[in-house]
């Protein structure tokens, strides 16, 4: 397993795609030979490459397939960036790239401890930014966010604090609820019904289909 860099974005082969004009974002194209429309306005022609980069990544700092592509995304997602789902292994991720960390629990040392599926929740995030370009949930729906009403709540609170035109990275296990029958399983579909109701753009870009069946799908307020 390599170490995480000492510095920010260091050794990532994604080049940052925020704040580039539509030439620039055509010439990042250009060099790594992706086929992109050129008539895209410029936030769809941003949206295509950060899809394109999301099937060519190659550093990695996990062993674990599902949480090194993780790793390997969330560069070429914009900042402000919120990142939902804190956990042990991802305290270090502040040195992959910049981000507010929120999470429920306050062992795990967030930014801001907060719990998603709650009005106090937007409060809470929008005192550091009034709203994010990017969000990161991962871990979170199907690990405590599990009943319907939950899932609709967190989604929507998602909305209200992100930018228009924002983007979110889901990532959750297709497989049933710890210790719970295969029914509680949210598959792809029942998680892009989810998405549909508040985003736009909705799409799978990747899946695994190992012990975990982790999934993560892109899409944009």
């Amino acid at each position: 397993m390599n170490k995480l860099p000492k510095q920010q974005n260091k050794e990532c082969n994604i080049p940052c795609i925020n704040g580039k004009n539509k030439k620039q974002l055509i010439k990042i194209a250009n060099d790594n030979k992706f086929k992109i429309n050129e008539k895209l306005e410029l936030s769809d022609y941003r949206y295509n490459l950060l899809l394109k980069f999301a099937n060519k990544v190659k550093f990695a700092y996990s062993d674990i397939d599902s949480r090194k592509y993780l790793e390997e995304i969330i560069p070429c997602f914009p900042e402000p960036m919120l990142f939902l789902g804190w956990a042990k292994y991802t305290k270090e991720y502040g040195k992959i790239c910049k981000m507010i960390s929120v999470d429920i629990k306050t062992k795990v040392k967030p930014d801001i401890i907060a719990d998603i599926t709650t009005d106090n929740f937007v409060k809470k995030v929008k005192e550091q930014h009034n709203n994010y370009k990017s969000l990161i949930i991962n871990g979170v729906i199907g690990w405590g966010v599990n009943e319907p009403e939950q899932i609709h709540k967190a989604l929507n609170n998602c909305k209200k604090v992100m930018s228009p035109g924002g983007y979110m990275l889901m990532g959750w296990n297709a497989m049933p609820f710890e210790g719970e029958s295969d029914d509680t399983t949210i598959t792809i579909q029942m998680m892009k019904k989810y998405l549909n109701k508040y985003f736009k753009d909705v799409k799978l870009i990747k899946s695994f289909q190992d012990e975990w069946k982790q999934m993560y799908i892109v899409c944009r307020k």
